[in-house]
């Protein structure tokens, strides 16, 4: 007589579910990043890296800090110094890093980073040094900016608050997170509002005359646009922003950007200097060294564009700037340059508008020029004139019309 195999296969499911139950979780493996800046009476900072975690998971970083700008003061653990760049090894149970970093920096003929006695403006990667580390594979930082200023000071961040006076630090796309964005202290203004759905921040010196409402308009009308053409979500966007003696333009940051007080929402020429580092901001392109005309013709294309999609400016306004700019451009013999302004720029405007008009007139509306700044948001490599030409062709099924005058040689000097 052969014995029923019933109730061994159900103590085993009994067993196999119960200890599968019992089993916790696989818990990520994360550690602690703390970034803290403390201003002083002068331009001279104290920073201070420490790395938080129970067992090596960080086994090193190399951080880029130039003489002019850094001055290790010690560091926890073993490091060495060699032109420039530190190596440093924290100990098993964690360590930190401390050093001296100069706040004010001139950019031309204005500051990108300035101290002064009732405020201070900076972004966060240029008092936090670059830093490449070496880790143990599927390791996330948890971090956290610490802001130490004169009492009484307001502070302003692209983050969120972490609960405990810091702020949570988070980069898109990136396992190791460190401060990166435009931070604004002292005695501010600040107009905050849910624009499209984020968490929209207007901040500029008490007194600096900056148009923080005309900003939150301007978002307004155009934000949600922007929005719905990037793959990108960002929960907030931060705009910073200041008199004289700062830089007299505009600077992206990631989920920030810096504008002069004194520049208006829209141009004589009929762009938007706001937009146009919005779109810094929410359609990052990587273009190599030579090849700026990229990073600056998608930016002052989509400030134009973004504009005529939502009636900001009308169809007549946009064409009339578009035609500027192909005249002010035409005598440009190539796009290529490392620092694309003036004609350049404006000849960029002008093709990526007529590259709009193949790829819908080609595609029967199916694809715009839009598609292919996805295509080039997404392209891994720094972007170039042939990468472009490629992914349009890639959409036109043949060579783009609208890039046959275009070739891979320096562009001279432009007014």
């Amino acid at each position: 007589m052969t014995r029923s195999r019933l109730p061994t296969l159900l103590l085993t499911w009994l067993l196999g579910s119960f200890f599968c139950g019992a089993l916790p979780a696989a818990e990520p493996l994360n550690y602690g990043a703390e970034f803290t800046l403390e201003l002083g009476a002068g331009d001279r900072a104290i920073g201070t890296i420490a790395i938080e975690q129970s067992t090596r998971i960080v086994r090193s970083l190399r951080l880029r800090m130039p003489a002019e700008r850094y001055r290790l003061i010690d560091a926890s653990g073993r490091f060495s110094e060699d032109g420039g760049v530190v190596f440093w090894e924290p100990p098993p149970q964690g360590g930190r890093l401390r050093y001296e970093v100069t706040v004010n920096h001139r950019s031309g003929s204005g500051y990108d980073g300035l101290v002064t006695p009732k405020w201070a403006i900076f972004r966060g990667d240029d008092v936090f040094p670059t830093i490449r580390i070496d880790f143990v594979d599927g390791a996330v930082s948890r971090s956290v900016l610490t802001l130490r200023v004169p009492e009484g000071w307001d502070q302003i961040t692209p983050y969120g608050r972490d609960g405990k006076g810091g702020w949570k630090v988070r980069s898109y796309g990136r396992k190791f997170h460190r401060p990166t964005g435009w931070i604004l202290v002292g005695d501010l203004g600040i107009r905050r509002d849910s624009v499209a759905g984020v968490q929209m921040a207007v901040a500029a010196p008490v007194g600096a005359g900056a148009q923080r409402l005309s900003m939150l308009a301007m978002l307004n009308w155009n934000l949600a646009w922007y929005l719905q053409q990037t793959p990108l979500h960002p929960k907030r966007l931060l705009v910073v922003s200041g008199p004289d003696p700062l830089w007299r333009g505009g600077r992206s940051a990631p989920n920030s950007l810096f504008l002069h007080a004194d520049l208006p929402m829209i141009s004589e020429d009929g762009s938007s200097p706001l937009l146009h580092e919005f779109a810094h901001v929410l359609f990052p392109v990587h273009a190599a060294p030579e090849e700026d005309w990229i990073d600056e013709g998608v930016a002052e294309y989509l400030s134009l564009r973004v504009m005529r999609e939502t009636g900001t400016i009308t169809p007549a306004r946009y064409n009339r700037a578009i035609s500027h700019m192909r005249e002010r451009g035409k005598a440009v013999a190539s796009l290529q340059t490392a620092n694309s302004h003036g004609a350049v720029t404006a000849r960029a405007v002008a093709l990526l508008h007529d590259l709009d008009l193949e790829l819908k007139q080609a595609s029967k509306g199916r694809y715009d020029v839009m598609e292919l700044l996805r295509r080039m948001m997404a392209h891994d490599d720094a972007l170039t004139l042939e990468d472009v030409r490629r992914m349009a062709a890639e959409l036109l099924g043949a060579p783009p019309r609208s890039m046959s005058k275009e070739r891979s040689t320096p562009a001279a000097a432009t007014p």
